[in-house]
């Protein structure tokens, strides 16, 4: 009698705890779904060619925001860090973040920049992440690294939480294009 009152009311506990993680859920994809569409000219921040071209402070790449919830994120350094963590190089942090911020992990990815005397310098990502970060809609995979290209996008803990475009600074891929060209779109 004992044994089935528990059984019973341990049932009653999951099948509560499934109901909220489910309405948490709900919530979390009705307000990422009231977040206004980010036309093609925000998406580049309203900073023209000249803007991501010029190398302050050593700066190599950039990260442009996908989304609102994120900021835009110059690297400058050989290794960047990124995740919930104070001492991470950009902090993933839940005032900033949509819903997604407990999905993050302490560090969740690092941007790394190599030198190779054959082929120059290269960015690459590695994932060390439990929940997962994509390239190009592409999960990595934690302890994988993945050369970034140019206009890589960067998504976070889910394929739709789209969150960084990478920008190669360094990048001679199309310098061959006519200016009116480059100027007008972006070239990948």
């Amino acid at each position: 009698m004992i044994f089935e009152f528990i059984l019973l009311n341990l049932c009653s506990i999951l099948i509560l705890a499934i109901n909220i993680n489910k309405f948490l859920e709900d919530m979390c994809d009705y307000r990422q779904s009231q977040i206004p569409t980010q036309g093609v000219n925000e998406l580049i921040c309203n900073q023209n060619e000249a803007e991501l071209s010029d190398k302050k402070d050593g700066t190599w790449a950039s990260l442009l925001p996908i989304s609102p919830a994120f900021s835009r994120v110059d690297l400058g350094n050989e290794i960047t860090t990124f995740g919930r963590r104070s001492d991470c190089d950009v902090v993933l942090s839940r005032d900033s973040l949509i819903c997604a911020a407990t999905a993050y992990s302490n560090i969740h990815f690092k941007i790394k920049r190599e030198f190779s005397i054959k082929t120059g310098s290269h960015a690459l990502l590695e994932d060390l992440s439990t929940n997962g970060t994509f390239i190009n809609g592409e999960k990595l995979g934690k302890g994988r690294i993945q050369a970034l290209k140019n206009n890589c996008e960067i998504s976070l803990s889910k394929k739709d939480n789209k969150a960084f475009i990478f920008i190669d600074l360094e990048s001679s891929d199309d310098k061959f294009y006519p200016s009116q060209l480059r100027d007008k779109y972006t070239i990948d």
